[in-house]
């Protein structure tokens, strides 16, 4: 039995400053007792260089995946409106926004399966340079869960034997 549940972040918008190095956290509080088997996540981030950021998502456990790390090229492509899915597609970088669509992170979003759902999820960005700025709109969580199906006893007869035998056989 699979069971999803989204989350959606309430703490954006945030915005990306346009010195460098700085990081940036919007957070989301997931309420569940089920642990992960598969974690997407869908972000839009307006931004006017995507190459200058970073994006890690932070699970209640501490495990720490990239969802990109500098994409692109130094050209000046801007904003990202995407769903990361470890069965998505291969990022390319297109033209405003940068990145869109279902697409694969840099590193696998599985790394949470196993994990509990329940606590707080962070979703970090870091801008590796001056200039260029923007803003954390919105992101939420699809987080499923497996669930062994029910499972029956089975009764095994042995060394059954029925006397008297009724039908002679």
């Amino acid at each position: 039995i699979i069971t999803c549940l989204t989350a959606t972040s309430t703490n954006v918008p945030i915005t990306i400053p346009t010195t460098a190095n700085q990081t940036v956290n919007s957070t989301l509080n997931v309420t569940s007792t089920n642990t992960v088997s598969d974690a997407n996540v869908t972000i839009d981030i307006s931004h006017t260089w995507v190459n200058d950021m970073t994006i890690t998502l932070i699970s209640p456990a501490g495990t720490q995946v990239q969802l990109v790390a500098q994409p692109c090229t130094s050209a000046a492509l801007a904003d990202i409106t995407a769903t990361f899915d470890d069965a998505g597609i291969p990022i390319v970088c297109g033209n405003n926004p940068a990145i869109s669509g279902v697409v694969i992170p840099a590193q696998a979003l599985s790394a949470f399966n196993g994990e509990p759902m329940n606590g707080t999820w962070t979703l970090r960005v870091l801008d590796s340079f001056n200039q260029d700025g923007g803003s954390i709109n919105a992101w939420s969580l699809n987080l499923c869960n497996i669930a062994p199906a029910l499972a029956v006893n089975q009764n095994i007869f042995e060394n059954f034997a029925l006397f008297p035998n009724p039908n002679n056989g």
